[in-house]
């Protein structure tokens, strides 16, 4: 599996990005090509993860940038 990570430089510590709502680990299929904006706030990544989010029922890509819950 694999998942999307960023390191916070100001708080020197790394954070997995590609969770669930609940926090937990990402499963069903794996996350890939992240984007991360100008500012280093946001990440952006797609996965076929299927409980990233609640009734993700469709088989298909989908795209996400939650909003930070690290630092």
């Amino acid at each position: 599996m694999d998942d999307i990570f960023v390191y916070d430089w100001a708080f020197r510590s790394l954070n997995r990005v590609s969770v669930a709502d609940d926090g937990s680990e990402a499963t069903g299929g794996h996350s890939y090509n992240p984007a991360i904006s100008a500012d280093g706030r946001f990440v952006a990544f797609a996965s076929y993860a299927t409980n990233l989010v609640s009734g993700d029922t469709n088989n298909k890509i989908d795209v996400f940038a939650p909003f930070p819950r690290y630092g």
